[in-house]
């Protein structure tokens, strides 16, 4: 479950305040400061850009009070550098110019050094310009332009629309540009829909994901509606359209399920039975889609046993994805076992679909920590999938290995997975891109960095409501409402609150609204000044994650619950629970492969052997705290050099 991940481990920072290990990278480059005053503008090189507006500027986005000039992208890298003299701020620092020209050393830097996770601190940055001046041009511009760097193509137009209304000086012109670059495609489905067969095999080569896809669901989706319709012309059109599709993929890249499942219907004396089960397997994916897993899990269940009897291939599409209704419902071990057993029998030339499952049961391994088996099973899923040329399909498996190389500390590969993800996800505001953003704000959130997750969440919450998405909306309100208690704005964090209880009861899934009152229940926990409250919240949020949920955030949930019942005078259940968090932690790493990549586990939870130890040293048990920090320690060298003879 979203909303109770990563919150619960961390007290407040400073924004930017990297840790040591994540700057050390770019120490050469920017210094970053606790308590700085002023930012020093120190740009010598670009002086000229400042003074005369003819000279062409090298840094793409907008420094405060900079004349416009051409944009000449050939010097980026003397720019950069120069840009890095900027230093950060200090978080008191109410001058929305120096935060804007942050934002820009920082976005100079993330090009430069190909650091993506930098541009997430330079959007970080723009919003906290613009929330010390609503109308700051500069920061308006490079708001959008950030966006647009991030792949969020429905966020940039909007805010490069919202641009526009306050400028219309040189600058627009570009703004312009940009807005006519993000202009929005035609879905596949209306481009297959208007296609000749020349064109439809055009669009089969250039988009194998949605030829597959989209083939298989919308399009003989609809054949099946106009055949219960008796609409003959429609249905053979339809049916023409699917054809066509079926045969380039197989003659391209060898995937044969959409035109097996065609064939299927050519081959059948029974079209009735077959109609019913491409309606049903249609409708059944829409609402998979749309957050009803239960009632999806029918629809998907019975088309396949009407694909089955009507001897059609498309019964194997429908058991994987009602398998997927039950990883969203968190019978997670029920979806297993049946992902394996159909992994172990789907027919030859079903590349595209064996990829998806391999992924699904990759992403399955994540809900027990079992982070090695969970890399493996994705990198594989991911290849075959490439390899067809289903770099959308892909996307699926580069989003949850970010989730992964997060957790396990290490930002810059979650970066590189994320933003291959973000070039497909990005071009539409739906369910799969909301994941791929929550996945930004959870990165943020590790590193606890809450001015960056506040301003990723906002964005998660638009494209929750662009799509409708209550299910998101709700859970990306009930997260920002516990960064917005970090950040103590209680008045927020309390009508966020309420807003994520709203949008939760408009769920018509029961599976979705148990997840809901779990989560309300963790940040329930956060904002009451009880201690006896907030241990009976957490309480019920620790026994749904136990038994329906995501072991990954049971560490976080101990951790908070031991904080509670030391609060409350409770020292003995404190410890008790500070040692099931660690005991979790230890368990999630034993899966990873001995070396380097084991110590990231404690990166996102060295709080609770840090509080495990304090209360120790508070009871003035000084060898307990002692063996506590020398378990941290001897188990990590033991991952580093392994477990020999000699050690």
């Amino acid at each position: 479950m979203l909303a109770t991940s990563m919150l619960s481990v961390y007290p407040d920072i400073s924004l930017l305040n990297f840790r040591s290990k994540y700057m050390a990278r770019f120490g050469a480059v920017m210094r970053f400061v606790a308590h700085g005053g002023l930012m020093a503008v120190a740009l010598t090189c670009l002086a000229g850009c400042r003074e005369q507006p003819c000279t062409p500027r090298q840094i793409e986005l907008r420094l405060s009070r900079t004349e416009w000039a051409p944009y000449q992208a050939k010097m980026r890298g003397i720019a950069a550098r120069a840009a890095s003299r900027i230093r950060t701020v200090s978080e008191a620092n109410s001058d929305p110019h120096a935060w804007n020209d942050l934002a820009v050393a920082l976005h100079e830097n993330a090009v430069l050094h190909d650091a993506p996770e930098l541009l997430a601190d330079s959007l970080t940055a723009c919003d906290r310009a613009l929330s010390l001046d609503a109308e700051l041009p500069e920061s308006l511009f490079n708001r959008a332009l950030v966006l647009e760097k991030l792949g969020l193509r429905d966020a940039a137009r909007e805010a490069w629309s919202a641009y526009l209304t306050r400028d219309s000086g040189p600058w627009a012109a570009e703004a312009r540009e940009h807005l006519r670059n993000l202009e929005r495609r035609v879905s596949f489905l209306g481009q297959a829909e208007r296609a000749d067969p020349a064109g439809l095999r055009t669009l089969a080569r250039s988009d194998p994901s949605d030829a597959r896809s989209t083939g298989s669901a919308r399009i003989l989706g609809r054949w099946g509606l106009a055949m219960q319709k008796s609409d003959t012309r429609e249905a053979e059109r339809q049916l023409a359209i699917a054809r066509e599709l079926g045969a380039e993929l197989a003659r391209a890249n060898g995937d044969r399920m959409l035109a097996q499942a065609v064939a299927a219907i050519d081959a059948t004396q029974d079209r009735a039975t077959l109609a019913a089960a491409h309606v049903d397997y249609d409708d059944g994916l829409v609402a998979h889609q749309s957050s009803r897993p239960l009632e999806a899990e029918a629809l998907l269940r019975r088309s396949a046993v009407a694909f089955a009897r009507g001897g059609s291939p498309m019964s194997y599409p429908a058991r994987f994805f009602a398998a997927n209704t039950l990883f969203d419902q968190g019978r997670y071990d029920d979806a297993r076992r049946e992902l394996e057993g159909l992994l172990a029998n789907v027919p030859a030339g079903f590349g595209g679909l064996r990829g998806q499952l391999l992924m699904q049961l990759g992403a399955l391994h994540t809900v027990h920590s079992n982070w090695g088996e969970a890399i493996r099973l994705l990198d594989q899923g991911t290849t075959i999938l490439e390899r067809l040329g289903e770099i959308d399909n892909a996307a699926y498996g580069h989003r949850v290995q970010a989730v992964i190389y997060d957790r396990t500390g290490n930002p810059r590969e979650a970066w590189k997975h994320r933003m291959l993800t973000l070039c497909s996800a990005g071009r539409q505001s739906d369910r799969n891109l909301g994941r791929v953003v929550a996945s930004i704000t959870h990165a943020a959130l590790l590193d606890r960095r809450w001015r960056t997750a506040a301003s990723f969440l906002n964005v998660q919450i638009e494209i929750a409501q662009r799509s409708g998405d209550d299910v998101q909306l709700a859970d990306a309100l009930l997260l920002r409402a516990g960064v917005r208690n970090r950040l103590h704005d209680s008045v927020g964090a309390r009508a966020d609150l309420a807003a994520s209880a709203d949008a939760s009861s408009r769920s018509k899934d029961l599976a979705y609204r148990a997840y809901g009152r779990a989560a309300q229940s963790f940040v329930r926990a956060m904002l009451t000044t009880s201690s006896r409250e907030s241990i009976a919240w957490l309480t019920e949020a620790i026994a749904f994650e136990s038994t329906r949920g995501d072991r990954v955030n049971l560490p976080g949930l101990f951790l908070q619950r031991g904080r509670a019942r030391r609060n409350g005078g409770d020292l003995a259940g404190a410890a008790a629970d500070f040692e099931s968090g660690m005991s979790e932690v230890e368990t999630h790493r034993e899966s990873l492969q001995q070396g380097e990549a084991r110590w990231g586990v404690y990166y996102s939870a060295e709080e609770l052997f840090e509080d495990a130890i304090d209360l120790e040293l508070h009871r003035n048990d000084a060898t307990a705290a002692f063996a506590i920090a020398e378990r941290a320690r001897a188990r990590a060298i033991l991952d580093v050099y392994g477990r020999s003879p000699a050690a």
